[in-house]
């Protein structure tokens, strides 16, 4: 995403976003963006039709989301995924892509090529990947914990679980409501236990 930003084809990610309201207006409005439960992204996709060039912010805003189930982050981060799949099909096909498992994959495939041990090739491909990530945290001022490779493991398989996912549902958890994202139904409450 901070590469696409820096290219000039920023997306609309998240709940702060900052415009003027004459240009949402010019925009289209609420029509503009009522066709889909990514509104965020639909709004950038408006204001690039007008002409604006969403960016990133080069700081991070504080969010206290506090604490979270892990149901709670999957729902979540399924919610995006199958966003991304109904209104950037191509991102979503690239979304493997983009994580560590087909590196180590390819990796550990393409080893014995050039004379080395699929496992250590792997191992060095996984190493490599969580150090840069670790490197641009550092760079960017994010927090890190001695806990960050455990979580950068769970989290590359959590997402491709996610990814597969996605492919076979339209329904998705939002704020405890069940949203069918592909026909924009109003929401019906999510059957959760209590206490």
């Amino acid at each position: 995403l901070f590469l696409a930003s820096a290219l000039g084809q920023g997306h609309g990610i998240g709940k702060i976003m900052l415009f003027r309201r004459s240009d949402f207006l010019r925009a289209g409005g609420f029509d503009a963006i009522s066709h889909t439960v990514g509104e965020d992204n639909a709004l950038a996709k408006a204001m690039r039709r007008i002409g604006k060039r969403p960016v990133f912010s080069h700081r991070p805003v504080r969010q206290e989301l506090g604490a979270r189930a892990f149901d709670d982050v999957y729902q979540r981060q399924l919610r995006w995924m199958v966003i991304r799949r109904n209104d950037e099909l191509i991102s979503f096909l690239a979304e493997p892509i983009c994580q560590a498992v087909p590196a180590v994959i390819a990796s550990a495939l393409a080893a014995p090529l050039v004379g080395i041990a699929p496992i250590a090739a792997a191992s060095a491909t996984l190493m490599l990947w969580f150090a840069l990530e670790t490197l641009l945290s550092v760079a960017k001022g994010w927090q890190l914990s001695w806990a960050a490779p455990a979580v950068f493991v769970v989290r590359e398989a959590t997402m491709l679980a996610v990814w597969l996912n996605a492919w076979v549902t339209d329904q998705v958890v939002w704020a405890r409501d069940s949203v069918n994202a592909r026909a924009g139904a109003k929401p019906s409450p999510v059957p959760h236990e209590e206490g």
